[in-house]
C-alpha cells in the first residue's frame, strides 16, 4: 500500500486511487480500515 511503501503525500495517494475529493478518501479510508490515513501511515 502507497500509504506505508512511499512518501508520497495523502493527497496525492487519493488522487492516484481515483478520489477527487480528499474529504470523502478519507471517509471511505477509516470506514474500511479502521483508522484515518494517517494514523495508518503511522502504525
Amino acid at each position: 500500500m502507497l500509504l506505508k511503501t512511499s512518501d508520497l503525500t495523502i493527497n496525492s495517494i487519493d488522487e492516484q486511487s481515483g478520489y477527487e475529493d480528499n474529504v470523502y478518501f478519507r471517509k471511505v479510508f477509516r470506514k474500511v480500515i479502521g483508522k484515518t490515513p494517517i494514523e495508518y501511515r503511522n502504525s
